[in-house]
């Protein structure tokens, strides 16, 4: 099995029992590669996906655009379909090893998933966390913007 596919399955699995994951670990892989990021945070607010579609999306990102952006806009209009205990502790978890290892991805994905939850101070506290370890982080930018222009996930 090649190293990628040994990443997936790990973080494939600590997507599945976040109680249990090691956040360390997931931080440190989303904060390298935009891809396994994305696959992360679909994964996490969709919790129909499964672990094929999930390996497609990191290894080819640009090929399964379609299926994200379809994935994500139909978890946008049915926010009551979000599993928000799991979205909960993967964004918390996100942010305490972001904040501790300071390191932007994580920060903005726990930003985001934030502001899925409509947690909007920690969501924009976070952004800012992750601005200020990387002022170029987009997906905090995202994050801020949405907030700023009051559009609220499912709204």
């Amino acid at each position: 099995m090649s190293d990628i596919n040994i990443t997936i399955n790990n973080i494939w699995h600590d997507l599945q029992n976040p109680e249990r994951a090691s956040m360390a670990d997931l931080a440190e892989t989303i904060n390298h590669s935009y891809a396994m990021r994305d696959a992360v945070l679909l994964s996490t607010v969709d919790d129909t996906l499964d672990r094929d579609t999930f390996a497609r999306i990191v290894k080819d990102p640009h090929g399964t655009k379609d299926e994200m952006d379809n994935r994500l806009t139909r978890a946008y209009h049915h926010p009551d379909s979000i599993p928000r205990i799991r979205v909960q502790r993967i964004a918390d978890g996100l942010a305490e090893e972001g904040a501790r290892r300071h390191l932007a991805h994580p920060l903005a994905s726990a930003a985001y998933l934030h502001w899925v939850l409509g947690d909007y101070q920690i969501a924009v506290d976070l952004a800012n966390a992750a601005l200020s370890v990387d002022a170029n982080t987009s997906l905090a930018s995202l994050v801020m913007s949405a907030i700023c222009r009051g559009i609220s996930w499912g709204r």
